[in-house]
Formats: C-alpha cells, sequence, structure tokens
C-alpha cells in the first residue's frame, strides 16, 4: 500500500496467482467480518426471535416448504389450518389476518423463505427456538454476500488507485451498514437479499466482459425484479447501453447476444411468478391499497403529515420528485452525470420520495444500491453518502422509534438532492468515474479487470 492508496492489479503485483490470492483473502475476511458481527446480533438479541416480521417470513416458508400456495387461502386443507393454528400466538387468531401476512411478498422471496425452512428445520409445520434461530442465521448470512460485492465493484468497476479514505468508508458500508444491521438482522427482514443481488446485476453490467454483462447481468437483474422489484430501475439504462452496444456493431453475434440476455431476463423475472399467477392479484391490490392511504411507519412524510392538511404533504412529495427527476434530466444532457447517477435518482425518487409506508428496511433496499450507483459517476459524492449513511444512523441505533428512522431518512434524501443539484452545475462536464473506469479496464492493466 504506496502512501494513501491500495494498488491492485498494477506494476506492484505483476504475478496473476498474487493478484487473485490477494483478492481472494480480501473478499474473505470481509465477509467473515460482516457474518461474524451479525451472528453476534443474532446472539444478543433472543427476544427478537418473536419479531412479527421474521414469524411472518417463517410461516409462510413454512406453506411453501409443504407444497401449500400462500397466496390461495383454499388450498393446504388441514396441513395449512395446523400451520395457521400454530401461528395464531405469532399473527393473531383471525383466519384472513393469517392469510394476508403470509402473502404479503412477492413470489420469490416467499419461495426463499421456503428454501430456508427446509433447509433449517426439521419440522415444517412449526419451527421450534433453535429452528428459529438457524431461520435468522441463514438470511443473515446471505446479507453478508453484501460485503464481497461491495468491495468487488470498489475495487473492479473504478480506478485501482483508490484513496485510501475511499476504502476505509466503503468497507465500513460493506462489514457494518449500520441501517441493515439494525433493519435486517437485529429485527430480522429479507430487503438485504433485494440489496444483494442488484449490487450483483450492477457488478455484472459494468463489467467490459459482455457475457459477464449481458448475460449474468440479465439473470441477475431478473432476479432483482421478481424478488422485490426495485431492479426495474435499471430497466433504462439497460435499454440505452444495450441500443449504442448493437449499433457500434450490427453483427449477428451481438443481436443473439442481445436476444439471449432479453429471454434469461423474463425467465429469471417470471418463472417464480407463474405457479401462482391465478392467486397474486389480491397480494398486489393490497400492496396498492396500504400505498394509498396516508404516510406511516418511517416514511420521510409522516414528519409532515396532518389529517388538516393533507394536501400539503402530497403537494410537496409530488414538486419534489419532479424536481428530482427534471435535476437528473438536465443533468444528464449536460454530461454532468451518467447513467449510475441518473439511475439512483430514479431509485430515490421511487422509494424514499414517493413511498409512504414501510419501516428502514423498505428504504434501505434503495438508498444503500443508491449510495454505490453515485459513487460510480462521481466518487466524492458517493463517499459523503456513504458517511451520512453509517455515521448518521449511529444515534437511532438502540432507539425504536420510527419517527427518528424517517427524521434520518429524510436527512439522506435532502442530501442526495442537494449533491445531485451540486453536481449538474458542476463546471466540469467529464464524469468524474468515467475516466477512472476506463483507467481501471485499459488493455495495458492487469487481465484480471478483463476477466471480470
Amino acid at each position: 500500500m504506496p502512501g494513501k492508496y491500495l494498488v491492485l492489479g498494477s506494476k506492484t503485483l505483476r504475478d496473476r496467482r498474487a493478484q487473485w490470492l490477494v483478492l481472494m483473502t480480501l473478499l474473505l475476511i470481509s465477509f467473515l467480518l460482516a457474518f461474524s458481527i451479525r451472528l453476534s446480533t443474532i446472539n444478543k438479541s433472543p427476544v427478537w426471535n418473536n419479531w412479527i416480521d421474521l414469524k411472518i417470513y417463517l410461516h409462510s416458508g413454512e406453506l411453501i416448504a409443504n407444497g401449500i400456495n400462500p397466496y390461495n387461502s383454499g388450498s393446504g386443507g388441514i396441513t395449512r389450518a395446523e400451520i395457521e393454528r400454530r401461528s395464531s400466538k405469532d399473527i393473531g387468531p383471525d383466519r384472513s389476518v393469517f392469510d394476508m401476512y403470509v402473502s404479503s411478498n412477492p413470489p420469490l422471496a416467499t419461495i426463499v423463505s421456503g428454501l430456508v425452512v427446509m433447509a433449517t428445520s426439521s419440522d415444517w409445520l412449526g419451527a421450534d427456538e433453535a429452528s428459529i434461530v438457524r431461520f435468522r442465521i441463514a438470511y443473515a448470512f446471505l446479507e453478508s454476500l453484501i460485503a464481497p460485492i461491495i468491495l468487488l465493484i470498489l475495487f473492479f468497476r473504478l480506478n485501482s488507485r483508490a484513496h485510501f479514505s475511499h476504502i476505509t468508508a466503503f468497507a465500513s458500508l460493506a462489514i457494518i451498514p449500520l441501517p441493515l444491521l439494525k433493519w435486517g438482522t437485529y429485527l430480522m427482514e429479507d430487503k438485504g437479499i433485494e440489496v444483494l443481488l442488484m449490487l450483483i446485476f450492477l457488478y455484472c453490467f459494468t463489467s467490459k466482459n459482455e457475457y459477464t454483462k449481458y448475460i449474468l447481468g440479465a439473470l441477475f437483474g431478473g432476479l432483482s425484479v421478481s424478488f422485490k422489484v426495485l431492479g426495474v430501475v435499471f430497466i433504462p439504462w439497460v435499454c440505452w447501453d444495450a441500443y449504442f452496444f448493437y449499433r457500434e456493431n450490427k453483427s449477428s453475434h451481438r443481436r443473439k447476444l442481445l436476444i439471449l440476455a432479453a429471454a434469461i431476463a423474463v425467465i429469471s423475472t417470471a418463472v417464480w411468478i407463474v405457479p401462482f399467477a391465478g392467486d397474486i392479484g389480491t397480494m398486489i391490490q393490497t400492496r396498492l391499497l396500504r400505498a394509498t392511504i396516508h404516510p406511516i411507519h418511517s416514511s420521510i412524510w409522516t414528519l409532515f403529515y396532518s389529517q388538516a392538511h393533507s394536501a400539503f404533504w402530497k403537494n410537496s412529495r409530488m414538486l419534489l420528485a419532479i424536481f428530482v427527476l427534471s435535476m437528473t434530466t438536465y443533468g444528464f444532457a449536460k454530461k454532468k452525470i451518467g447513467w449510475p447517477y441518473a439511475t439512483a435518482a430514479i431509485l430515490m425518487v421511487l422509494v424514499p420520495i414517493w413511498l409512504q409506508d414501510g419501516s428502514l428496511d423498505r428504504y434501505n433496499a434503495a438508498i444503500l444500491p443508491a449510495i454505490v450507483l453515485v459513487y460510480l459517476d462521481r466518487p466524492t459524492s458517493g463517499l459523503i453518502l456513504c458517511v451520512y449513511y453509517i455515521l448518521g444512523y449511529v444515534p437511532m441505533l438502540y432507539q425504536f422509534d420510527e419517527r427518528l428512522d424517517a427524521a434520518y431518512l429524510y436527512g439522506f434524501v435532502i442530501l442526495f438532492v442537494a449533491l445531485l443539484v451540486a453536481n449538474t452545475y458542476r463546471k466540469d462536464s467529464a464524469l468524474e468515474a468515467r475516466d477512472l473506469i476506463e483507467e481501471s479496464q485499459s488493455p495495458r492493466r492487469s487481465s484480471l479487470h478483463g476477466r471480470l
């Protein structure tokens, strides 16, 4: 490590095996640190083994494990009735409430819960305390994979001479993302898997290898759409990139590659939905209905909501969304920001700004990927958001007031908008990250960059 920089893939590490060894060691250490922190968190929070959301994932997974359709309240017969009976102490005796909760997530998320139940519990009709702990650990394991993915993006999609302060900040983001630790492991939620899928897509799609970019990118992009829908924000960027990729060289190879990628994306999105296609309409209607009520939980608009002045927060939300999208369009047209930053802005509008229902876990599924996206375009702005994301949540870590979470989220939104405006009106027209990415992926660099 010469001076303040970490050098990977440069002349200081000529031997490819040495590079792989260093890389794999760093990734393994990051994963083990992230996982050990989560294991410690689970060990110190047995009281949250009865967390209502955990039990929802658990019981919906039990239905899947027993081959029962969670979205069809008439399926399953005696087995479903037994799972419902055992869940009454967690969810309540009302069958309609049970049916609503176990069918409240998209099919792929519910299928994952079923697979985890099958892997961690010997009794698929009702988990004991040990099985519940293993259930939490399994989700923590998947969530911990976020750490090496963030570091992979940092090392291979940016310059090989990343400033040490940037590495420190993003290593912290990877290993100890405080909002995700609280609203993912301490209070078990499944949104971390959506973050993981989005980041894997991002890593693949920013690769110079066309098969990694379009084939693996299509696979994980489709999974991110199917799991929690948020992957749809990548569609404009993907379409734009694919258009110019084909226009640059209208060969049959590229045409076939794009057709195959489109097929993989559609299949990886739809295959999980097809078995439940006739029954998920109620889940979608319930979600849409809840999205039209007044702001609740950690929505930033709970800070401004008043029944007497309901028009104020609605108008404010509309104006803020229009402003962000307008600034994004202008900045993109002037080449002040690129597709990663624009995608982050779309993500911020759709979730933290527009959404009015959900706890911080739902909003975190947008703001964490947004940080990485911004960093790909404007590293300094991404670093500022990263520091706020971690340090800004320290005062809220042991508080259980969702209005405080809303205030934290509001601060992030304001900071994001301020940075967007600042970057849109920068004097330089060249993107900071573009030269860095091109430099790190130059043919003169190590072949590791080209392969990954």
